[in-house]
């Protein structure tokens, strides 16, 4: 098992009596008057009161509709691994997040030398923007991270193309008598209730989707024009915002060319998130078991690096190359697939001659 992440070292909370304070909360005290008593974050307070299943609803003592207790949680968590293990052996790997009150969630999977910074801002409710190159695992860690703070996972694809409503919400006619009535996004649900958001492709997102996004992450409320009762959705306190990304948000470049450049504004709400990944190579050892075609794959990469060429040989690629060794193909399929559309000197030079 590996730990990845200790919260109390994000909360720099030192001793706390999570038992106590979870009393004072249940017996009417405020989040906000116990979260400074101790020098805590609320949203550090929150996240413990959340997964012990107390939280409290426009000022009463009923705990939130659909929330699980953390004994719960770590139970639907591990059979979640158990069935991850039983796919095979590139996935014979847990990680293990301990809490300050004594709390552990538990997650199948690799972790990426990335995961413990992601989840300290995580834990920390801050915007996390990834950046790297295709197929090094961004979507993945992101749901992963969602995992580990026990919360729901949301995603949208937001290039170039999509509508606002795919964010905020549609008018559709679901009602009576084909009577057009609003139907929540994702989003927007993640927004209200908590839970963890990729916005995933946010390099190549059309001006109109940005201005969303910006709005939403602003000021804890964002607007929903197809809502006539509820124009406005408050942001949860459980609500993180993860972007991923090819580039740095300066614009397209020779290798990402349709990609957009991010506005200032946009950059600086995920400035202290940003986090910069790469191809990890414990990652692919786990998920490509077979040395001679791990080592095949990342010399193939290698060179291209080394010689500019603007290919990518991805994470992804390496599973599923491994995959498809099992179900029977050789070396030279697994290569012609590779090199499919490739220009013969880009060959060449990635295979050495």
């Amino acid at each position: 098992m590996t730990s990845v992440a200790n919260a109390a070292d994000v909360s720099q909370a030192g001793s706390v009596d999570w038992d106590a304070l979870v009393a004072r909360y249940v017996a009417g005290e405020k989040l906000s008057v116990l979260a400074r008593e101790h020098g805590l974050p609320w949203q550090r307070v929150w996240s413990v009161l959340f997964r012990r299943n107390v939280l409290r609803t426009g000022g009463g003592n009923q705990p939130i509709a659909g929330s699980k207790s953390s004994h719960r949680l770590r139970q639907q968590i591990r059979r979640i691994l158990r069935k991850e293990l039983g796919r095979g052996p590139g996935l014979r790997h847990e990680i293990q997040v301990n809490w300050p009150d004594g709390e552990t969630t538990v997650a199948a999977g690799k972790p990426h030398p990335k995961l413990e910074r992601i989840l300290q801002l995580a834990v920390a409710r801050k915007n996390v923007l990834l950046i790297g190159p295709a197929g090094c695992g961004k979507t993945f860690l992101a749901e992963q991270v969602a995992r580990l703070l026990g919360l729901p996972f949301g995603m949208a694809s937001v290039s170039g193309g999509i509508s606002e409503g795919q964010l905020t919400g549609r008018l559709l006619p679901v009602g009576d008598k084909g009577r057009f009535a609003y139907v929540i996004s994702e989003f927007v649900k993640a927004y209200e209730t908590g839970g963890v958001f990729l916005l995933d492709e946010i390099d190549a997102a059309d001006p109109n989707i940005m201005l969303v996004i910006n709005a939403a992450l602003a000021n804890g409320k964002m607007p929903v024009a197809n809502r006539a009762e509820r124009p406005y959705a408050l942001r949860h306190p459980d609500f993180i915002c993860m972007a991923a990304a090819n580039t740095f948000g300066t614009g397209a470049d020779r290798q990402y060319v349709g990609r957009n450049q991010l506005d200032e504004s946009t950059l600086d709400r995920f400035r202290i998130g940003q986090v910069e990944m790469d191809y990890d190579p414990e990652v692919e050892a786990a998920l490509c078991p077979d040395d001679e075609l791990l080592h095949r794959l990342q010399t193939y990469r290698q060179r291209a690096r080394d010689a500019r060429v603007r290919r990518v040989i991805s994470t992804r690629f390496l599973k599923d190359a491994y995959e498809m060794k099992q179900a029977g193909w050789t070396d030279e399929m697994i290569d012609e697939a590779l090199f499919c559309g490739w220009q013969r000197d880009e060959v060449s030079k990635v295979r050495g001659y």
